[in-house]
């Protein structure tokens, strides 16, 4: 048969679907070939929430406290905790998988700087200010904080 020049660069359906086939052929191999790992972490960074290191107690604040609302709240229960058990029930946030008596103290200490509460020399404890007590300096201000942490 005899081609003429504009029939030799005629593209056919049947061309572009065996093309089409040819990359999707070529991109399932490559996706094959890729260790799932790579995989796994790239899904794992997107969906991980990252909690921040543990400020100092001055640079403690309440945002950064909704991110440890539980155990803030676990904290708070009680009225009186000695600061012993603040440390060995592990009763603070695990930050970067650290813990310890000297994250315990700090949380313990962001808390007396924001006005939950205050750490008595003496006993060695932590005893919390709720907005119902009597003694409690602040209570409107502190009925926010407790709102704005959904401990009331």
């Amino acid at each position: 048969m005899f081609l003429s020049a504009t029939d030799e660069f005629l593209v056919c359906k049947s061309d572009i679907e065996m093309a089409l086939n040819i990359i999707t052929y070529s991109i399932n191999n490559a996706f094959a070939l890729l260790p799932n790992k790579i995989s796994d972490r790239s899904s794992k960074k997107q969906c991980e929430v990252k909690k921040t290191p543990l400020p100092d107690p001055e640079n403690l604040t309440m945002e950064y406290l909704q991110q440890y609302q539980k155990v803030t709240k676990r904290l708070l229960q009680h009225e009186k905790i000695p600061l012993s058990s603040v440390s060995r029930d592990k009763i603070y946030p695990v930050v970067n998988n650290i813990s310890g008596s000297q994250i315990a103290s700090k949380f313990v200490g962001g808390l007396q700087q924001l006005g939950f509460g205050y750490v008595s020399p003496s006993s060695k404890s932590f005893k919390r200010y709720h907005p119902e007590d009597e003694n409690c300096p602040d209570k409107e201000g502190l009925g926010k904080k407790y709102k704005q942490l959904n401990l009331c």
